[in-house]
């Protein structure tokens, strides 16, 4: 699944359908691999076909490369591929050319810098892009993410024996549809929530016995494949993940808060966007809290559940002028955020421009 995912993200920043990126699935993605003919890391074949018009979908892919854990320092191999750009109106006397060799992303738009900077020809805009994807490796080292690391197969097999070993497990999760088993002391050293209530006299230090009745069987089992093997085998929906993701969050296991932050945000509809959001904001989680503005930002229905919240009460008629562009899902969608009051304050403050639910209010007139 990792070579299929990867080779699709290849296929999808060749043709430049930015857009589509999103939606893979990003646990299944090799961030170290190299292009297959070019040689180039995945944010420098970003950052080049980014140059051509300089647009912001090419931005928003690298800063979710690097936000899922691309290196900005990783380096393209020693190929002679490399690329040139030009004036329409002269070609030949206004070439420029860069070669991709053993740069990295940092070097490459550098390199890309120094010889615009020296050209008589206005690169103005390309140069300002340029200037945006440095900002993006800025920020994204102020952050300090956690580091990803490619491993070998065998060793992710090694504990994936481990957790289906459920001979040797002596601590059991007592979740809302059965059991589920681990080993005590790898939760113990994840979670310092998790090893205080060992460690404590009740039942769950006396009887190795936690219970979890928020959550799903499946929810605790996605948690714990993920601790042990940073994969999964399961094929969760959004509400799997988002219980997994109490779970972690509660017990303060932040590698797997991350990772499911991460996952999350492939998992953005109109649909999932009200409990995504609400998570993201109420956890604090930067970077699911931009990937739910960004999103709310581009979808209709987000936008007139967010903009109309204060018809909820009134007779509807500002869905009404929405009829002929929102499709009939995303239509019913609108309808029933509005009527349930479904974007709360919480949501709302990823749109500080909308209008606050008490300020749509109506005025209550007192009988006197």
């Amino acid at each position: 699944m990792a070579m299929e995912q990867t080779a699709l993200l290849w296929a999808l920043l060749d043709t430049r359908e930015f857009g589509e990126v999103k939606r893979l699935r990003p646990e299944r993605i090799d961030l170290v691999a190299l292009h297959p003919s070019l040689g180039v890391t995945m944010i420098v074949h970003s950052i080049t076909q980014g140059l051509r018009k300089g647009d912001e979908e090419a931005i928003d892919t690298i800063q979710w490369l690097l936000s899922l854990g691309a290196s900005f320092l990783q380096k393209c191999n020693n190929s002679r591929c490399r690329h040139s750009m030009w004036k329409a109106d002269n070609k030949d006397a206004t070439i420029v050319t860069v070669t991709y060799a053993c740069h990295s992303a940092v070097s490459y738009v550098a390199a890309w810098k120094s010889l615009l900077s020296q050209r008589k020809e206005d690169w103005s805009r390309v140069q300002a892009y340029l200037t945006k994807v440095l900002r993006c490796f800025t920020a994204q080292s102020e952050a300090l993410p956690q580091a990803r690391i490619s491993i070998r197969q065998g060793i992710v097999d090694l504990w994936e024996r481990c957790l289906m070993d459920t001979s040797s497990q002596d601590l059991t999760f007592n979740t809302a549809d059965g059991e589920v088993t681990a080993h005590s002391h790898v939760l113990a050293q994840a979670s310092p929530v998790v090893a205080a209530m060992l460690s404590s006299p009740m039942k769950e230090g006396q009887k190795c016995l936690i219970e979890v009745k928020d959550a799903s069987s499946n929810s605790v089992s996605l948690f714990l494949e993920l601790l042990y093997t940073c994969s999964t085998k399961l094929d969760p929906d959004y509400q799997m993940v988002l219980q997994a993701l109490d779970v972690a969050h509660r017990w303060q296991v932040e590698v797997v808060v991350t990772i499911l932050a991460d996952l999350l945000q492939g998992m953005i509809t109109d649909e999932s966007f009200v409990a995504i959001a609400e998570h993201s904001v109420l956890k604090g989680l930067e970077n699911l809290k931009t990937a739910a503005r960004r999103f709310g930002a581009e979808s209709a229905a987000v936008q007139a559940a967010a903009w109309g919240t204060h018809f909820a009460s009134g007779p509807g008629w500002g869905i009404s002028l929405l009829q002929d562009t929102l499709p009939h899902d995303s239509l019913s969608s609108v309808e029933a955020q509005l009527r349930e009051g479904r974007l709360t304050k919480t949501v709302l403050q990823l749109f500080p421009d909308a209008p606050s639910p008490e300020a749509s209010m109506p005025v209550k007139r007192r009988r006197l």
